[in-house]
């Protein structure tokens, strides 16, 4: 008996290491998006940019022995429990139909806008995500009164998913043009707990098409980001962490530009 309990409890150490691997190279692998292009871009210290700031996490490995030294059996039978609702919680992400109101699948945007949460849409033949970074200067914050009412001045709401969307002027279009998150994990902007801390930067996102044209919902998109930068005394970068300069701005309306066209071709009718 007390060999099947020390052979239970070897395989439940190998199956509870190997979900923390797993879970550790999948962190890292996310960790690797952010890559710095430009030598000499934004600010040499890392150490105080928000988009690179290190996220703390806390691995939890469960015992798998009691006090005394002896195998716990209702700790390995839980770990494998876990285990298979893990498996049977990712089969089911990976084959759901339907997608969010966001149908947002890039990293460089919050965990939450790639979650199932939203109303499901039909997948366009063919999606452009665009996003913008609005940084605080090192050592400083975005208020949650500021952002609020620095958002709201520029028509943008609060709801779905707690962040703010910006809607068409079309009193019965729902569908959001564009998006702005917290920059940090989940990307949640809730009142009551961004009061407490405020934060280091706004996830500014444009996800193509939409209810406007590309090009239009783009200008709209690039004069809210630049207007919001002023009123909150921020910077403004692009996806790869580059200050937005007017040549990288550019260089995004001529993608959104060809885009469009490619969506007027014939076989995106």
């Amino acid at each position: 008996m007390d060999l099947l309990r020390w052979i239970l409890l070897g395989v439940g150490i190998l199956i509870v290491i190997g979900v923390y691997v797993w879970s550790h190279r999948r962190a890292q692998a996310d960790e690797d998006q952010f890559v710095r292009t430009e030598p000499g871009v934004g600010h040499d210290d890392d150490s105080n940019d928000p988009l690179f700031a290190p996220t703390p996490r806390a691995t939890f490995i469960p015992p798998l022995t009691t006090s005394g030294g002896e195998p716990d059996l209702q700790a390995v039978h839980r770990e494998l429990s876990s285990l298979q609702d893990l498996l049977k919680h990712e089969a089911h992400d990976t084959s759901s139909a339907s997608l969010p109101r966001y149908s947002v699948e890039d990293e460089s945007v919050p965990a939450l806008l790639r979650s199932s949460a939203g109303n499901p849409v039909a997948a366009p033949p063919e999606e452009k995500l665009v996003v913008l970074y609005l940084v605080a200067h090192p050592n400083q914050v975005f208020t949650a009164s500021l952002i609020d009412e620095s958002l709201r001045d520029l028509d943008l709401e609060y709801g779905d998913m707690h962040i703010y969307h910006r809607y068409p002027d079309e009193p019965d279009n729902t569908v959001p043009i564009f998006g702005v998150a917290n920059l940090v994990e989940p990307g949640t902007l809730e009142p009551e707990t961004l009061a407490e801390t405020g934060t280091p930067g706004l996830t500014l996102f444009l996800q193509l098409p939409g209810p406007l044209r590309p090009v239009q919902a783009f200008d709209l998109f690039v004069t809210t980001a630049q207007k919001l930068a002023t009123h909150l005394d921020g910077e403004l970068r692009d996806k790869n962490r580059n200050v937005l300069s007017r040549q990288l701005l550019e260089h995004l309306r001529d993608d959104v530009q060809q885009y469009e066209r490619r969506l007027r071709l014939p076989h995106h009718a």
